[in-house]
This record gives structure tokens, C-alpha cells and sequence, in this order.
């Protein structure tokens, strides 16, 4: 763990209340696509977070979401489950508020990754594999991408060329863990949200903000832009209150 100056503190801002919340809804509505010995793994990860909440200003850790792992799912005709982890570099830019610890900013100040790998029935030969990430200023591909496999130096993908990043909408790690389950487990997983109540209504209301707050960046850049095409949009960086 090391302490950031305040002006050297870079990254995306979210509040740590949202965060947790998030994660309170994915183990509330999720627990039925998560395979049996992994449901450890998103209190631990919400643990976490907590723990960043109450930690000292500008001091830069790291949290983790340990493997996930998911029950089967039919996806046409074939049985797969997925593994999922990530690793965050996080750090307090903001003081924490007596009445409510978890309402503080963190930033997202360096590695933003959550690894989604796919095998097939009980086989640990791995048949898929994407990196949902937020990207930094000057890395290859848009700010908000998909990368797929390049975490070997063979090919196809190799990690010797970085591209393609494909663009995502996934700016949070519970994001990133909803599109798995919604690539894996489809309506069953829409179901879930609708069937989750308060947590499904939460849910949805800390997703529309995501949404919609990235859609109105992507809209500014190209109404502002002298050549409004996709470059534009890939040499962006969104401003770190994004999503405040």
C-alpha cells in the first residue's frame, strides 16, 4: 500500500456506498447461477471494499475478486461454466463522513481488470477467456474495453499485440460479473433482477446511472468533435466524476 499525493491521485471516481451496494444485489440475485463452495467469494470481495472505506486518505490498495465460479449453463447445446476474478487498484479521494463511513470516493488509480474464462462441462481445458477493463491515458484501444485472451504469447490474440480492445459499457466490476451471467444464463438472469425486489430495484437504478452517464460522455465527444468518427471516441478519457 502506498500513499498518493492528492494531485497525483488519477483514475475514476465512484462512491464506495454504491460499490457495496452493487455487490449486495449480485449476492442477493445471483446465488443461484454461482456453483456451490464459491458463495464466499463476493462477501469476501464486498468485505473489501469496506475495508477501503475506513482506510487513510490517499493511501492506494488493492482488492480482489477471487475465482467465481458459476453452475453450468446450456449455451446451444453445450455445457460451459465460467470463472471469474479481477484485481482493482483503489484509493480514497475523499474524507470519510461520520454518519455513514461508506459514503467516500474512491478512484480507480491503476489496474482495473475483471477476467472472464469459459470451460466446458468439468473439463479444465479453458475454451473462451475476455478481460473486461478500464483503460488509462495513452494505452492502446478506448478508455472503457474488451480484450480478448492475450495472456499468452501464442496465437490467436497473442499478448505481443494489444489490439483489438473492443469498446465496452462495463465501467464496475458487479457490471462486468452481470454480463457473464447475462451471456451465460440469458432471460434466466433478467428474471432474477425482476424477481429481486429491492435489490433487483436498486439494481437497476445503479445501472441506468452507469448507462447513461457513459452514453452522455460518448454523445459529447462526438458533438464536440471538428471529426466526429470513431477515433474520436477511442483517444477520449472521461473526466474522473464520470459517474459521481
Amino acid at each position: 500500500m502506498t500513499s498518493k499525493d492528492a494531485h497525483q491521485v488519477q483514475g475514476l471516481s465512484f462512491w464506495v456506498e454504491d460499490l457495496i451496494s452493487e455487490t449486495e444485489c449480485i449476492v442477493s440475485m445471483g446465488e443461484q447461477f454461482i456453483e456451490t463452495g464459491f458463495h464466499w467469494v463476493l462477501p469476501n470481495y464486498r468485505e473489501q471494499l469496506q475495508s477501503v472505506a475506513s482506510a487513510g486518505m490517499k493511501l492506494e490498495q488493492r482488492i480482489t475478486l477471487d475465482v467465481l465460479q458459476t453452475r453450468l449453463a446450456d449455451v446451444r447445446g453445450r455445457q460451459v461454466y465460467a470463472r471469474i476474478r479481477g484485481n482493482w487498484q483503489v484509493t480514497p479521494v475523499s474524507q470519510r463522513v461520520k454518519k455513514s463511513a461508506y459514503n467516500r470516493k474512491i478512484a480507480f488509480s491503476g489496474i482495473a481488470s475483471t477476467m472472464i474464462e469459459l470451460f466446458q462441462d468439468d473439463s479444465e481445458e479453458r475454451v473462451a477467456m475476455w478481460r473486461i477493463e478500464i483503460g488509462s491515458k495513452g494505452a492502446p484501444g478506448c478508455f472503457f474495453h474488451v480484450q480478448v485472451l492475450g495472456d499468452s504469447v501464442h496465437p490467436p490474440f497473442p499478448k505481443t499485440i494489444e489490439i483489438p480492445r473492443l469498446p465496452s459499457f462495463f465501467a464496475t466490476p458487479m457490471s462486468a460479473v452481470s454480463y457473464a451471467f447475462g451471456e451465460l444464463f440469458g432471460h434466466e438472469w433478467t428474471e432474477a433482477i425482476a424477481a429481486g425486489r429491492n435489490h433487483g430495484s436498486r439494481w437497476t437504478d445503479l445501472q441506468r446511472h452507469l448507462f447513461s452517464r457513459q452514453l452522455e460522455w460518448y454523445s459529447q465527444i462526438i458533438r464536440e468533435s471538428d471529426n466526429p468518427n470513431w477515433m474520436a471516441i477511442k483517444e477520449a478519457t472521461p473526466r474522473h466524476d464520470l459517474f459521481l
